[in-house]
């Protein structure tokens, strides 16, 4: 049973007959108000003849089952709290949460991106399905991780503008290392050209004779060419005659045997007619035909059948004068036979860059686009069209202007353009971490700034101003590594062996040896010394070292002890 009003009056003094007491009636309301409290008073356990399980504060969770309600009529309530077990027949009016059990595909499927949704199944959508992208997933996904702005994309566009920049060591310009892109310091290409003018090596000619060669873009059969007519006789007088000469030998030839004088030849000035034009002009002055009415033919490049077909043209000048400018085909006027639009309407495509490709996409569109696309449902993510890529960084692609085959290009493509560098072309260059377009005179600037302090050039009149000389490293374990220069000092603690690391072809030096110590001094397998020398310099004493690698050995030699002033 469950709890609820238990009578105050136990002694019924509350009866027909007796003298009912203020405090029997305050007790019994107080029982009735107690046992409709909200939260000591009525309830039901749901025991036969008491109803639905109801507790102090209403009707108690999962006290409804199908067995305790049963009515045909609408039940309302402000809300309902599951979870709700069982079938229900009727419409629900009013906001359901929750899941459906059972409910395993929509009512109505829904396309997105061209590909039908109906829940059964998930849906794979590619790129291309979305209208105007033409790239797949894996060209995208290229972008996936990149940190290139779109102002730096563009420049691999061939954009013309060029940022004046002062190129310093820390700046990089884009290479193609054997298919593989890359970004090379300045300090590596100085390293290049140094090697490139190696070729100077052994050269004697003076500054003042090089520069005989500026700008001379022939090759050296051209000056042993030269040097044969020098040896002919023939005056610069002589050959300055033929500055501007176009005509063959066999042209030339022609004038052999002319009688006729200067003048008479120079009326030929600029006729590029042939001795059948000559006479066809001299039976045309037999005609009587005036200058002026030959004039009006003066620029005229139309043909007979073109002039024929003025022939009966009834059209003024004016009219004929709205084709003036005009340089479409007749097949092309003839597109406008029949065209029954207005000029506004026509005006419409005034501006539309769109292809005829393009235009073609909304062939057969029977309603507004823009409604089409919003029943077609969204693409939260870019992961559901299978893109890796952050839209911040598919952003990068708004305004590019690259084509694919220059964005290749960056992609490692081992395709090499010839072509001749001059001033204005550029050179994509990393500066300080921005990607810009350097002008060729600034990297020859950067270049020759940099070949000033440690090389002769040919190109230029050269002026010494500090020593040109290598530096000294002191290295005392006896073991010297011939990328950090090509002069030692050393001072040995204890014995050891003499060695070279990073031995590098062609590259020769020296070493002040200080073995004061009389350290016991022995060779490695790639050090060529005699075994009197090694003798020599393991007694105390200073010694003079000079060595030559071929790149995989290295030769020395030493010299006697020597002292200060040979005492």
């Amino acid at each position: 049973m469950g709890t609820g009003y238990v009578r105050n009056d136990t002694a019924n003094n509350i009866a027909d007959g007796n003298v009912i007491n203020a405090s029997d009636l305050d007790g019994e309301f107080d029982a009735i108000q107690s046992a409709f409290n909200a939260s000591t008073g009525h309830s039901h356990d749901g025991t036969s003849g008491e109803g639905p399980q109801i507790d102090t504060a209403g009707i108690a969770d999962d006290a409804v089952t199908g067995a305790k309600i049963d009515s045909t009529t609408t039940v309302t309530a402000a809300s309902f709290v599951g979870p709700l077990t069982g079938n229900v027949t009727g419409n629900v009016t009013g906001a359901v949460t929750g899941n459906a059990s059972t409910a395993t595909a929509l009512q109505t499927a829904r396309n997105i991106a061209g590909q039908s949704f109906d829940g059964t199944a998930n849906i794979s959508i590619a790129p291309t399905d979305l209208t105007g992208v033409t790239a797949t997933a894996t060209e995208i996904n290229k972008l996936d991780g990149a940190t290139v702005t779109t102002t730096e994309i563009n420049i691999i566009d061939g954009d013309t503008v060029a940022s004046s920049t002062t190129v310093v060591d820390a700046d990089r310009v884009v290479f193609n290392d054997a298919g593989t892109m890359k970004q090379v310091a300045m300090t590596d290409l100085n390293t290049y050209f140094e090697g490139k003018m190696d070729t100077l090596a052994g050269l004697t000619s003076t500054i003042a004779e090089l520069n005989k060669l500026d700008g001379y873009t022939g090759t050296a059969a051209d000056l042993n060419y030269a040097k044969d007519l020098n040896a002919t006789g023939v005056t610069t007088v002589e050959f300055d005659k033929l500055d501007g000469l176009t005509a063959t030998t066999a042209e030339l030839n022609l004038l052999d045997g002319v009688t006729a004088t200067t003048a008479e030849l120079n009326k030929l000035d600029g006729f590029t007619g042939t001795f059948a034009d000559l006479n066809y002009a001299k039976d045309l002055n037999a005609t009587g035909v005036t200058t002026a009415e030959f004039d009006k033919l003066d620029g005229l490049t139309a043909s007979t059948t073109e002039l024929n077909i003025l022939d009966g043209v009834t059209a003024t000048t004016a009219e004929l004068n709205k084709l003036d400018g005009y340089t479409g085909s007749t097949a092309e006027l003839n597109i406008l036979d029949g065209v029954t639009a207005t000029t506004a309407e026509l005006n419409l495509m005034d501006g539309v860059t769109a292809t005829t490709a393009e235009i073609n996409y909304i062939d057969g569109v029977t309603s507004n686009i823009q409604t089409q696309l919003d029943a077609k449902g969204d693409v939260s993510t870019l992961s559901d069209l299978g893109i890796t890529a952050t839209a911040a960084e598919l952003n990068k692609l708004d305004n590019v202007t690259t084509s694919t085959a220059e964005l290749n290009i960056m992609d490692g493509d081992t395709a090499a353009t010839s072509t001749t560098l001059v001033d204005a072309d550029r050179v994509v260059v990393n500066d300080n971490g921005t990607m810009v377009q350097v002008a060729m005179t600034d990297v020859q600037t950067y270049v020759n700034a940099n070949l000033d302090a440690d090389i002769l050039k040919a190109d230029v009149a050269d002026t010494i101003t500090v020593p040109m000389r290598g530096t000294v490293t002191a290295d005392n374990d006896l073991s010297f590594d011939m990328n950090a220069t090509n002069n030692f000092k050393c001072t040995p603690t204890g014995n050891g062996t003499l060695t070279f690391t990073n031995i590098t072809s062609g590259q020769s030096g020296n070493i002040w040896l200080d073995n004061s110590g009389g350290h016991t001094i022995s060779a490695a397998a790639s050090t060529y010394i005699s075994s009197a020398d090694l003798t020599t310099i393991s007694a105390a004493g200073v010694y003079f070292l000079s060595y030559y690698s071929d790149g995989t050995n290295v030769m020395v030699s030493a010299t006697p002890a020597v002292t200060s002033a040979g005492a």
